[in-house]
């Protein structure tokens, strides 16, 4: 906060504050502790999820028929594949394997759901947040063959800082501010997205976007 006091304070030194906007956002929110009563979010009944079991299952099971456990890991409830030269080599099919685990992880408590990646791109991801958002993280055909979404607020064992990272939206919350001679004094309530910043600015500078913005003008934004 100081260090950017002290630039605004420089700049607005330097230059016409009047002729300055400023624009903020995150990369993005954060799942309180669930041990703690959050005040900001209604976490009661938040608690640890183990899938280390489950995991155990997993790997014991590979490795008595020679994959290389090597070549895989399971990190935050996502299935991870790497050289899959030994799955071929003892004819065990990845997709068999991931969807068997699936099929666990839907049987801990505390799970919401559990989806194997490749499945994500078919399901209707307007309405279904959870399949969209974690199309937005992980790429089908890459490492990651399976993803656990845990019911909201849970935290996974063993995780000891807070953290973030799940479709539920108390992670994906960030901040829009817009401040400057240009934009309202007013709370915006309605939904809105990061990609609608650049269109705002652009119309608050009278600027032409040179191609196809994702977002939208924030017109409640602007005087």
């Amino acid at each position: 906060d100081r260090f950017l006091g002290n630039f605004l304070d420089s700049l607005f030194a330097l230059r016409d504050s009047t002729r300055i906007i400023i624009t903020l956002t995150g990369d993005h929110g954060m799942s309180p502790f669930p041990n703690l009563l959050s005040t900001v979010t209604p976490n009661a009944g938040a608690r640890y999820v183990d899938l280390r079991p489950v995991w155990k299952k997993a790997i014991l099971a590979l490795a008595a028929k020679g994959v290389d456990t090597n070549q895989v890991d399971f990190v935050e409830g996502s299935f991870l594949v790497g050289d899959t030269t030994s799955f071929l080599k003892n004819k065990v099919s990845v997709d068999s394997v991931a969807r068997a685990l699936v099929k666990d992880l839907r049987a801990v408590p505390g799970v919401y759901r559990a989806d194997m990646l490749s499945d994500l791109p078919r399901m209707d991801t307007v309405a279904d947040f959870t399949a969209r958002r974690w199309l937005h993280m992980f790429t089908p055909g890459g490492l990651e063959r399976t993803v656990t979404t845990l019911d909201r607020f849970d935290y996974y064992a063993g995780v000891r800082n807070a953290t973030h990272g799940s479709p539920w939206d108390q992670d994906a919350w960030v901040p829009v501010i817009f401040w400057g001679t240009p934009f309202n004094a007013v709370k915006i309530d309605s939904r809105v997205r990061v990609v609608d910043m650049a269109p705002t600015i652009a119309e608050a500078l009278h600027i032409k976007p040179s191609e196809k913005l994702d977002g939208v003008v924030l017109k409640a934004a602007l005087h």
